[in-house]
């Protein structure tokens, strides 16, 4: 059974905006972390899949969110991450870096770089990450706001720039439907520069409404524009 969230919108911050299969890049549990963890991860890839280590990028740390936010309940999630503006794989890199304290980080998809949708800018680059966490799905919301506004972002005009985007896409067995939020996320079905990251960290995941597979679904869109970054899928995080 599919359970359907009711959340209450995350509390403001003090200041506080034919597909394939991939071999996902695997990562040691985030409880064994040493004291140093706001270090972000760098893949090294091995036989069968890639471990991970860490290596220093500069960024602000987000801010840990309180104890209060930690539910009984291990999520399994997908994180859509995007960036136009500025070093782009380095805001991508920081992100997965800050979301360390907060879940453990199964898979990471390799990096498209895709035309961007609204007035004229800077292409894309996207990425997805799966993880497990205990945050209920408002608060990993509000941390997702948290490092993007640790990146700089600003929210100036709808479909505008930006330094670092990030969205809950999809949550294995849920669906949340809450203003500010909603799970699987509505564009997704129809983006291909989404469903492709998504698809190399949980190939087997179906549209909860339409029951169809993902990987149908995303093979009938149109992916012009969409290119995968070469070497990616072996590793981004260096």
């Amino acid at each position: 059974m599919r359970r359907v969230w009711r959340i209450r919108p995350p509390a403001a911050e003090p200041h506080g905006d034919a597909h394939g299969q991939r071999g996902p890049i695997t990562c040691r549990n985030h409880h064994h972390r040493d004291e140093h963890h706001d270090e972000p991860l760098a893949a090294i890839q091995t036989e069968h899949s890639c471990r991970v280590r860490q290596v220093p990028v500069p960024c602000k740390p987000a801010r840990l969110l309180h104890l209060s936010a930690v539910s009984e309940i291990e999520l399994d999630c997908v994180l859509g991450l995007g960036s136009n503006l500025g070093q782009r794989l380095t805001y991508l890199r920081a992100a997965v870096r800050q979301l360390q304290p907060h879940a453990q980080i199964t898979a990471l998809s390799a990096v498209y770089e895709s035309d961007a949708i609204g007035p004229a800018q800077p292409d894309y680059l996207n990425a997805a990450v799966r993880l497990s966490t205990r945050l209920a799905p408002g608060q990993l919301l509000a941390l997702a706001l948290e490092i993007e506004r640790t990146a700089g972002r600003v929210r100036l005009e709808r479909w505008g720039p930006r330094t670092l985007d990030l969205d809950l896409l999809f949550i294995t067995g849920h669906t949340v439907d809450q203003p500010g939020l909603v799970v699987p996320h509505r564009e997704l079905a129809q983006r291909a520069f989404a469903l492709l990251p998504l698809l190399d960290v949980m190939p087997e995941a179906h549209d909860p409404h339409s029951g169809r597979s993902y990987s149908e679904l995303c093979s009938l869109l149109d992916r012009t524009g969409v290119r995968e970054l070469p070497s990616t899928r072996a590793g981004w995080l260096e």
